[in-house]
């Protein structure tokens, strides 16, 4: 299954950043498509590519507009898709993951692979049945962030649906939201152990402060120092 991460001008940068992490804690055995705008000024690792949307308008309804226009044009039934300030933070729950994709099934629009389906307080779940010992936790009929573009696997069809024209990411959330409850998806999640630790590390688009490396709705937790130390003695952060 393809991860595919998307970005714009403004942050194809923190894409340097993202790579080695993914590498580090998913490993070079997914392979990994950036979807942005001009080209990065970086080297990609083998398992990454990079294809370009266009030229960019710089204007945050693009992203609906030339997303839609991608996934409409592929084949994959199911893909991993996030953002490019969402790094991985520590190692994959690979058993878990494998888990999960073996689960899918044509009623399920978005599984969540991190851990807010049980910790954002945004989020209405209830508990819904097992898998393989570890407890389903399943979005209320009408929860808001049904759809989100936090760290998920999505049926392509269900993405699409919501995805629209002339639409920002936060309008993807928000309106996708509002239009897909009680639409009859189950909107994934596993309570207490995740696949994935995830950061969300630009706040409201600031990128004049320092990055957050801590993991999402777990502030506790971080990159760790060691792993900070290794992309400051590569040039990386």
């Amino acid at each position: 299954m393809k991860v595919y991460v998307a970005t714009s001008d403004k942050y194809i940068h923190l894409m340097e950043i993202y790579q080695f992490l993914f590498n580090k804690f998913w490993g070079n055995g997914y392979e990994v498509v950036v979807l942005g705008y001009q080209e990065p000024q970086f080297k990609l690792d083998d398992n990454f590519t990079f294809h370009s949307l266009g030229v960019s308008r710089n204007n945050p309804s693009e992203w609906g507009t030339d997303l839609k226009r991608y996934f409409e044009g592929i084949d994959d039934k199911f893909f991993i898709f996030m953002l490019e300030d969402m790094f991985p933070a520590n190692p994959v729950n690979f058993d878990l993951l494998n888990d999960i994709l073996n689960y899918l099934d044509d009623n399920i629009g978005r599984f969540n692979i991190t851990n807010t389906h049980d910790r954002c307080r945004y989020l209405d779940t209830v508990e819904d049945g097992k898998l393989n010992g570890y407890t389903l936790l399943k979005c209320t009929p009408t929860s808001n962030y049904r759809i989100s573009t936090i760290p998920s696997i999505w049926n392509r069809q269900y993405f699409l649906r919501y995805l629209k024209s002339e639409m920002s990411p936060w309008e993807f959330e928000v309106d996708g939201s509002n239009e897909a409850k009680e639409d009859g998806f189950r909107i994934l999640g596993i309570k207490d152990t995740y696949a994935l630790d995830s950061t969300l590390s630009v706040r409201r688009g600031n990128l004049s402060t320092d990055l957050d490396f801590s993991v999402c709705d777990n502030p506790s937790d971080s990159v760790s120092e060691k792993v900070l130390n290794e992309m400051r003695e590569k040039n990386i952060i």
